[in-house]
């Protein structure tokens, strides 16, 4: 879809982590390219696997309106309602579940296996 886009975009990947039981963007360690970029008076869209907490997602956003991003949007495959930990809802998502699963297939895996599958599934406890 990015070719159909009719205005100038920039694309980067971050990696995010988190500080278990972290409740400020002190606690969230973003790499991966945002020294390089100029956030000042930008619409962000981040695209996201799966929204589960959104804890670390709350984070990231505060830290990129710290960085003068005018509008920070969320668009998601999965949201998994009944994981939050905080009150959050992406701006657009594909599929909505009440689940709290493992899920692999599409990208989504344990411990790199089921990632390439062509379909979402489940994982049963012992086999994670």
């Amino acid at each position: 879809f990015v070719t159909k886009l009719n205005f100038h975009i920039t694309t980067d990947f971050i990696k995010t982590s988190v500080t278990e039981g972290a409740t400020s963007k002190d606690n969230v360690e973003i790499s991966w390219g945002l020294d390089e970029i100029d956030f000042k008076n930008k619409k962000v869209l981040i695209i996201e696997d799966v929204v589960d907490s959104a804890a670390t997602l709350k984070q990231v956003i505060k830290v990129l309106k710290d960085l003068g991003a005018t509008e920070v949007k969320v668009v998601t495959l999965l949201d998994k309602v009944n994981g939050r930990k905080t009150e959050f809802k992406p701006d657009w998502s594909v599929v909505t579940t009440d689940t709290n699963d493992w899920l692999v297939g599409w990208g989504l895996d344990v411990n790199e296996w089921g990632r390439r599958f062509g379909f979402i599934a489940s994982v049963k406890d012992e086999y994670k």
